[in-house]
């Protein structure tokens, strides 16, 4: 049994775009005793207003950020739950393993109406609300497609 009794963690900070002067972006560090703490960045457009330095985690004050609080929330039970199958099937534990097990999972995983999302998600502040309504409006239409088609029952 370890000594410490935290010997994984997982924090949420921010950090100053170098290429914008007022936006910033979302990163997550994995820690592990005895090993190199490894970041992942989250999102690339946050308002430093939006975050909370103490808690580190997003200020709940828009539809964005709740969303933003919940990925978060699903992302660290993630990792956590990456780290216990590494632990029980007795591996070596390293921040670096952990955050390769995540990223190859989200990139093989991904669906197309994730990736529609994200696309949705990146443009909020580029296009106009109508650009955005049809942005939502293709995605119904991919969503019913693909359940008609494909006959998948929990497509997001």
């Amino acid at each position: 049994m370890m000594n410490n009794s935290y010997p994984f963690n997982v924090s949420f900070y921010i950090r100053k775009n170098k290429n914008s002067k007022k936006n910033y972006s979302v990163y997550c560090c994995i820690k592990i005793l005895e090993t190199s703490p490894r970041e992942l960045c989250v999102i690339n457009d946050i308002n430093r207003s939006e975050w909370n330095l103490r808690q580190g985690r997003p200020k709940q004050n828009s539809d964005k950020m709740i969303k933003l609080s919940v990925y978060i929330d699903k992302m660290k039970a993630e990792l956590f739950e990456i780290y216990l199958d590494i632990k029980l099937h007795n591996g070596e534990v390293s921040a670096e393993k952990i955050k390769n097990i995540f990223t190859d999972k989200s990139s093989h995983d991904i669906t197309i109406l994730e990736l529609v999302d994200v696309a949705i998600m990146k443009s909020q502040k580029e296009f106009a609300k109508g650009t955005l309504k049809n942005y939502g409006a293709t995605r119904a239409y991919v969503d019913s497609f693909c359940k008609k088609n494909i006959n998948l029952a929990t497509l997001n």
